[in-house]
């Protein structure tokens, strides 16, 4: 939360906006008119960046804590191997759905949150099988009333 709080403070994100836009002139050669593709350009340089600041933390933890303890299992190459694999899983999956994202946001407009509300209570009332017990009427102290047939 500090950390969150203190990124804010001194304008990490919209410095971090700014090197995807040029990064993405310099290496594209795409204006600011492309907001989609600078979302993700400003994704993939912040998981590298959060990956780069996690892993001393992550180090301690694997090598000196839970070795001390007696549960690592890790060797230095096996962690590394997983950590890029993690960053680079990372960096092919959230972009996609970051770009649907910022369109369900773009096509909603201003109330976009009213769409993204009834899509996600459309979605939480389909998921639900009559009968069960998140859908069965409340009883007396608010738990699914039971029935003995």
């Amino acid at each position: 939360m500090v950390k969150l709080t203190l990124q804010f403070v001194v304008g990490y994100y919209p410095f971090l906006w700014n090197c995807s836009g040029v990064l993405m002139q310099q290496l594209l050669g795409l204006g600011p008119e492309y907001e989609v593709t600078q979302s993700m350009v400003l994704y993939v340089l912040d998981a590298c960046i959060e990956t780069a600041l996690g892993v001393p933390l992550q180090l301690y933890r694997t090598f000196v804590i839970e070795q001390r303890h007696g549960f690592n299992k890790q060797t230095p190459a096996l962690f590394v191997s997983d950590t890029l694999k993690g960053l680079v899983l990372n960096c092919l999956i959230a972009p996609p759905l970051l770009t649907l994202f910022i369109n369900v946001i773009a096509w909603g407009g201003p109330h976009f949150y009213i769409v993204l509300n009834t899509t996600r209570h459309s979605f939480a009332r389909g998921a639900r099988v009559p009968g069960d017990a998140v859908s069965a009427p409340a009883g007396p102290c608010g738990s699914p009333s039971v029935s003995h047939r």
